[in-house]
């Protein structure tokens, strides 16, 4: 025998308890941010933090009922993630995780089966509930409870008249003393009662917290329709923007000035030609790689923008031809780039802009190589758009297991004349930019300096780097499996330098 209750149920999803137990967990996970990131240094508590808040996600919304293989995947991905950030939580492994969970979340929609457009949409509606959703949410559920039900709807219809009021008082405020006299004294007593407030900045901590886990745990229905997308696509994809006698003469001229900046390359740069007086190789290379590039993305835009996709093959059969030939030049253009960026690097040692500089030509070129597959293969753009996404997503995800401080800093050192007997000076004040992570390669210089003047600034570039260290595990916030391992290696430098004492972790 069946029980009325059980014949007739409105689902847990959608019910008032199931709402009101998930206020509760938002405002748990509120709280949690707040005690272990308010006023404490960034340390292993990121990673915690992101994979408590994924297995309470995947709890709620079981993400596995509706993704097959992706949900798994996901997981995976943003568990190394958080694993890595509890190594080191580096701002690039941090974000990662952040979109990550957020594509977790919007995995039931089945967002990310389709392309890289789709998730966009998917991750565009979570962004407007976390901006929307809690406010609404908050002041629908106080209306229930009897404070008004008009409430809500009252916000929204006074807001913007409200906001136009106050820009036109304080307008009449600079032209009219009285009011200023009257804006004054209230801007007073506002700061007389701000004071016993807790700080804005933690006030923001809460509201971001609470949006942001309200938007990721709440129920969504919305569903994506690619239908008349998938029918927009294919119309403009068969329809070339640029006649094709204007394409010709195009890919003919961006081929003849290709052509001339390819063979002073293969001179100058590659065959080793003599240069023009008071011009050397590092100028040369210095003045010439980030402008490739910048002619690279421009080949590329063009190429996508006026060569269609299922255009005839007797009509675009040598713009065809011609736009093999130009993508290949600037695939050489890109070579001849990166070849820039190390002959300068040798000069002028490596830095952190130079070694981004150096992963967005990898990006470059990889994307080059996909329009030239789209071209060659009669892709769409759909496809190259998610092949390029992957291609991000995959340089990104492994930059943020690197630690590049501490690839820089032991490049540099290698590579300087105090340790090589060639090459350029150290940089000690950039050395110890770099911070803790520099400590290892920065000791190696021990010993090895001979200006009195410069070893006194190497003990003061190696006690600074210890104190940030002692500073980052002062808090057990802080801790960090590297820094851990740092903090052990600076205990074992060599006690004839003044560095600074350890301390303990409480």
């Amino acid at each position: 025998m069946t029980c009325p209750a059980q014949t007739k149920n409105t689902p847990w999803q959608e019910s008032g308890e199931r709402i009101g137990f998930l206020f509760l967990v938002s405002i748990a996970f509120a709280a949690l941010a707040d005690y272990l990131f308010w006023k404490a240094p960034r340390g292993w508590t990121a990673g915690g933090y992101g994979l408590l808040l994924m297995a309470v996600l995947c709890l709620i919304r079981n993400p596995f009922a509706s993704s097959g293989r992706l949900a798994p995947l996901l997981i995976g991905g943003v568990a190394l993630l958080g694993l890595q950030c509890v190594e080191e939580p580096h701002y690039l492994a941090q974000a990662l995780m952040v979109v990550g969970i957020c594509s977790l979340a919007v995995v039931p929609e089945g967002a990310l089966r389709r392309n890289c457009l789709a998730w966009c949409r998917g991750t565009a509606g979570l962004l407007r509930d976390i901006v929307i959703s809690f406010p609404g949410a908050l002041l629908r559920r106080v209306g229930r409870a009897g404070v008004g039900l008009g409430l809500g709807r009252g916000f929204i219809n006074w807001l913007l008249p409200v906001t136009i009021g106050v820009v036109f008082l304080l307008i009449f405020t600079v032209a009219n003393p009285i009011l200023r006299l009257w804006w004054v004294r209230l801007w007073r007593r506002l700061n007389h009662i701000g004071q016993n407030l807790p700080p804005w900045q933690r006030v923001l901590l809460w509201v971001v917290a609470l949006c942001w886990t309200w938007a990721l745990f709440r129920p969504r229905r919305e569903k994506e329709s690619e239908t008349s997308s998938k029918a927009a696509e294919v119309a403009v994809e068969s329809t070339p923007l640029v006649p094709v006698g204007i394409l010709v003469r195009c890919l003919l001229v961006a081929n003849a000035v290709f052509a001339l900046q390819t063979i002073l390359d293969l001179c100058y740069l590659w065959g080793g030609a003599a240069l023009p007086e008071n011009l050397t190789y590092a100028q040369y290379a210095r003045r010439g790689a980030y402008p490739l590039v910048a002619a690279a993305i421009l080949a590329g835009l063009f190429t996508l923008v006026s060569f269609p996709v299922r255009g005839s093959h007797s009509t675009f059969r040598w713009p065809r031809r011609l736009v093999y030939v130009w993508l290949s030049q600037t695939l050489l253009l890109v070579v001849s780039a990166v070849w820039r960026l190390y002959l300068y690097v040798e000069v002028y040692t490596l830095t952190r802009l130079r070694t981004a500089a150096g992963i967005w030509m990898l990006l470059v070129f990889a994307g080059l190589v996909w329009i030239w597959i789209r071209v060659f293969r009669q892709r769409t753009n759909r496809w190259l758009l998610n092949a390029n996404a992957l291609t991000l997503l995959a340089v990104l995800y492994v930059c943020a297991f690197m630690n590049f401080d501490g690839f820089i800093a032991r490049f540099n050192v290698s590579h300087c004349r105090e340790i090589s007997g060639s090459g350029p000076d150290i940089d000690l004040r950039y050395l110890g930019r770099l911070g803790p992570e520099a400590l290892p390669a920065a000791a190696r210089l021990v010993g090895k300096i001979a200006d009195a003047p410069k070893q006194i600034k190497l003990q003061q570039t190696l006690r600074a780097l210890e104190d940030r260290l002692d500073h980052q595990l002062r808090d057990w916030r802080g801790w960090a499996l590297r820094r851990a391992r740092l903090r052990r290696l600076a205990g074992k430098l060599d006690p004839g330098v003044p560095v600074g004492k350890p301390q303990g972790v409480r």
